[in-house]
């Protein structure tokens, strides 16, 4: 198999994940309104814990969606490495195996899958 570098802009993928972000609260928010009839826009102290409890939660779980991805790949449990660099904001999960391209891209796409579309 041949190695592959392949890298991403770390700023890019942060700016796009915080309007990501902002746009699934308003969707959220909107939501709300048309089920709940309530038509305020107003974040109570509760409100806004719950989103960084969820926002918490969803990322952990986002992340064990790829872990689960790779190992259905063919990667081993031991190669299987999580971390977090907390000056640019990222928690990743990564493979210690090198796997193909293919695996990879149903790697990175599974928490689309799995979070965004099931």
């Amino acid at each position: 198999m041949e190695k592959q570098l392949v890298t991403i802009n770390l700023k890019k993928a942060n700016v796009l994940s915080a309007i990501m972000l902002v746009a699934s609260i308003v969707v959220s928010f909107t939501l709300k309104m048309l089920v709940f009839k309530k038509y305020s826009y107003g974040l109570g102290e509760w409100d806004l814990l719950l989103v960084i409890v969820l926002c918490i939660i969803g990322f952990v779980i986002h992340e064990c969606v790829h872990a689960i991805a790779f190992f259905l790949s063919g990667a081993p449990k031991s190669s299987i490495k999580f971390g977090a660099i907390p000056k640019k904001m990222i928690l990743y999960c990564t493979t210690t195996k090198p796997l193909s391209p293919k695996c990879y891209k149903i790697a990175l796409i599974a928490p689309l899958i799995v979070l965004g579309i099931i």
